[in-house]
C-alpha cells in the first residue's frame, strides 16, 4: 500500500503531526548488506546537525528508509500530507561524496570482516566515510574518490573482534558518545552459554544511521561479560575510562551468553564490576536517525485523568491493573505495538470514556527524545480513548538491575527517574531484579523514592517466572517501604499466553477469572509479555469474565489502593 492509501487507513484515528518538508524515502529492497551499510552511514552523516543544510539545499528535510514491517505507517502518521519522494539511494550516496559530507571511503571486505564489522561501522562514524566492499558487484564507483582507510591490509586484515574493538577505543573512544552492542551474526539459540558461537547469521544494520549520526561506540564481543577473559578485562578498561554518562546506556542488545533460553546480560547492569551500565534495546530499529531530528518533546506530557479517582478500598472486591510488557524495546515499540493500539484505538475511540477498561502500557523514557513523534502519538491515542495510560518499562529510565549499581550510578539513575516521571506524567515503573538480590534492594535503592510523592514498582524476577517465596510472604499481594512509608511494591505475576499452561504462566482467560476471584481483597496486576504469544486481545477476553468483585484499576490508582489497604491492616494490629 502506497502511503496515501496508508493516510486514507489511517485518517480514523488521530490528528497527524505534519510538517511542511519533503522527506527522501528510500527502499533498498534487493540490496546487498554491504550495499544497504553504505546507505545508511550515508544517511547517518547526513543526520548530523552540521550536516543539516545539505539536504535541506534539495528540499528535502532527512532521509527515511522504508524498511520494517510499519516503517510507512509510521512516515504518514508523523509526515500526514507533506510531500514525500521516493529517490534512489545511489544519487544519495553520490550527494554525501560531492557535498563533501562523506570525506572519502573505508575499504573493507565483508566476508572475510565480518565479526569485526561493528568496529568498522565505528571507524566510518569516526572518519566521515562510507566503508566499500570493492568485492561486492553493486559497490559504488571509487573512481574519484579518497580511500582514508584500508582494513584489508596491515593489522586490521587480520584483527579479532578484541583486536579492532581495542584499536577503536584506545584512538577513538573520546569522539564517542555511548555503547552500541551489535552482534555480527553469531547463533544465540543455545540453551546453555556457548563461549564459542557460530557465524551463521548477517548483522542487523538497521540502526547503523543513528550510530554515524550519534557517533556511537558500536563494537561486538562474545566473552565481554565473561569475567577473567581477555575481552571482559577490555571491557572493565572501557567503563571505567570514558567520556559517556552515567550509568552509561548501552544501544543495540548483548545476546552474547544464553543462560536457559534468555540473555544473561542483555539488561548490561552485571556485565561488569562497576554495575553502571543498562540497555536501551534497539537493535533492528529503523530510522532513528531521521525521528531523533523532528520536533524535541520539550512539554511535559499529560495522562488521561484517572477513571478511579477517589476510589476507597473494599476487602470484598479484588483489584487489577492490566499492564502491556516490552515497551523498553524501541522496536517492539515502532513494531508489535502499533497493531495493538491501532486495534485499541478502534475499539475505544471516541466512545464515552469509561466504556473500556483502563490499560496502561509500558514506554521508554528514552522514546521521548529518541522517538519525539511516535511519542506524542500514543500519547495522543490515550488522550482520545481516555482509558490508556503509560508507566515506565523495567527497570525504569533503561532496562537494567539498578539496586546493583555502584553508588555514583544509583544515585544519578534515580534523580533521571524523578525526572522520567515527571516528563510522562507518571509516578510508575516495571522492575525486574535477580532473584538473589530482592531482599537488599529494599534498602539500597526502593526506600529511597517517595520523597516527592507515592511511587509504584510492579515487579518480576530474573530468571523469568523464577518465585519469589523470601522477599513475599504466602498470600502476600504487595509490600509498602520506604520513609513516608508510600512505596508500594507489588508482587509479580506474568501473563506470557493462553495456552492453558500455568506453570509458564500461560493461563486462559477463563482460568485467570478464577484465579482472581480466589484472591478476594488482593491489590494486584497483570504483566502481559508476548514471548508465549500472547497480546491484548487477552486482556478483553478475560475482562468479559470478570464479575463487579473484581475490579480494573490504572496504575496510579493501584498504588493508592495498595496504601489504602496497608493503613487499614496497620490500624488493625
Amino acid at each position: 500500500m502506497n502511503l496515501a492509501g496508508i493516510i486514507g487507513l489511517l485518517s480514523l484515528t488521530l490528528t497527524l503531526v505534519s510538517v511542511s518538508s519533503t522527506v527522501w524515502l528510500a527502499n533498498l529492497d534487493g540490496r546487498s548488506k554491504q550495499n544497504f551499510l553504505q546507505f545508511q552511514v550515508c544517511a547517518g552523516l547526513l543526520g548530523r546537525k552540521e550536516n543539516e543544510h545539505v539536504l535541506q539545499g534539495l528540499g528535502f528535510d532527512g532521509v527515511y528508509l522504508d524498511g520494517g514491517d510499519f516503517a510507512l505507517t509510521w512516515l504518514a502518521l508523523v509526515q500526514g500530507s507533506s510531500p514525500v519522494k521516493q529517490d534512489s539511494p545511489d544519487d544519495l550516496l553520490n550527494i554525501c561524496f560531492s557535498s563533501g559530507v562523506a570525506k572519502g571511503y573505508i575499504k573493507y571486505d565483508y566476508k572475510s570482516q565480518q565479526t569485526i564489522l561493528p568496529n568498522i561501522i565505528t571507524l566510518a562514524a569516526m572518519l566521515d566515510a562510507i566503508p566499500i566492499d570493492l568485492s561486492d558487484s553493486t559497490a559504488l564507483n571509487v573512481d574519484g574518490k579518497t580511500m582514508l582507510f584500508d582494513t584489508t591490509v596491515g593489522d586490521w586484515k587480520n584483527f579479532e573482534a578484541i583486536e579492532a574493538t581495542e584499536y577503536m577505543y584506545r584512538n577513538y573512544v573520546n569522539e564517542t558518545m555511548s555503547m552500541y552492542k551489535m552482534n555480527p551474526g553469531y547463533a544465540t539459540n543455545s540453551f546453555m552459554p556457548d563461549l564459542h558461537p557460530e557465524l551463521t547469521g548477517e548483522p542487523n544494520v538497521m540502526a547503523v544511521d543513528f550510530i554515524v549520526k550519534e557517533k556511537l561506540f558500536c563494537f561486538f564481543m562474545t566473552e565481554n561479560c565473561v569475567p577473567h577473559t581477555k575481552e571482559h578485562a577490555l571491557m572493565e578498561e572501557m567503563v571505567n575510562s570514558n567520556p559517556w554518562p552515567t550509568p552509561i546506556p548501552v544501544y543495540g542488545y548483548d545476546d552474547s551468553i544464553q543462560f536457559f533460553g534468555g540473555q544473561a546480560y542483555e539488561a548490561e547492569t552485571n556485565c561488569v564490576a562497576e554495575h553502571n551500565l543498562g540497555q536501551i534495546a534497539s537493535s533492528g530499529t529503523a530510522n532513528l536517525a531521521w525521528h531523533g531530528n523532528r520536533k524535541p518533546l520539550e512539554e511535559k506530557l499529560q495522562q488521561p485523568d484517572n477513571l478511579h479517582d477517589g476510589l476507597v478500598y473494599d476487602p470484598e472486591k479484588t483489584y487489577v491493573t492490566f499492564v502491556v510488557g516490552d515497551g523498553d524495546n524501541l522496536n517492539v515499540m515502532i513494531g508489535r505495538n502499533l497493531p495493538w493500539v491501532l486495534a485499541r484505538q478502534k475499539k475505544c475511540g471516541g466512545m464515552k470514556r469509561g466504556t473500556c477498561y483502563p490499560l496502561v502500557w509500558t514506554l521508554s523514557a528514552r522514546a521521548l527524545d529518541l522517538l519525539p513523534d511516535l511519542s506524542r502519538y500514543f500519547y495522543d491515542f490515550a488522550a482520545n480513548t481516555g482509558s490508556d495510560y503509560f508507566m515506565l518499562p523495567p527497570s525504569g529510565d533503561l532496562y537494567s538491575y539498578p539496586s546493583t549499581m555502584n553508588e555514583e550510578s544509583k544515585i544519578s539513575y534515580i534523580e533521571t527517574m524523578e525526572d522520567d516521571w515527571e516528563r510522562m506524567g507518571g509516578s510508575t515503573s516495571v522492575h525486574w531484579e535477580w532473584f538473589y538480590s530482592w531482599l537488599s534492594s529494599v534498602d539500597n535503592y526502593f526506600s529511597r523514592f517517595g520523597g516527592k510523592g507515592a511511587r509504584g514498582f510492579f515487579l518480576t524476577t530474573v530468571p523469568y517466572m523464577f518465585p519469589m517465596p523470601l522477599f513475599f510472604k504466602h498470600g502476600e499481594d504487595f509490600k509498602v517501604v520506604g520513609e513516608e512509608e508510600n512505596v508500594v511494591l507489588f508482587r509479580s505475576n506474568e501473563w506470557r499466553g493462553t495456552q492453558g499452561q500455568k506453570h509458564q504462566n500461560k493461563w486462559t482467560p477463563e482460568q485467570l477469572a478464577e484465579d482472581l476471584k480466589e484472591k478476594k481483597g488482593w491489590v494486584t496486576h497483570l504483566y502481559l509479555t508476548s514471548d508465549g504469544n500472547n497480546a491484548p486481545d487477552a486482556f478483553d477476553q478475560l475482562f468479559e469474565l470478570l464479575g463487579d468483585e473484581i475490579v480494573v484499576v490504572n496504575d496510579e490508582t493501584l498504588v493508592g489502593l495498595a496504601l489504602q489497604k496497608d493503613r487499614l491492616e496497620k490500624d488493625r494490629q
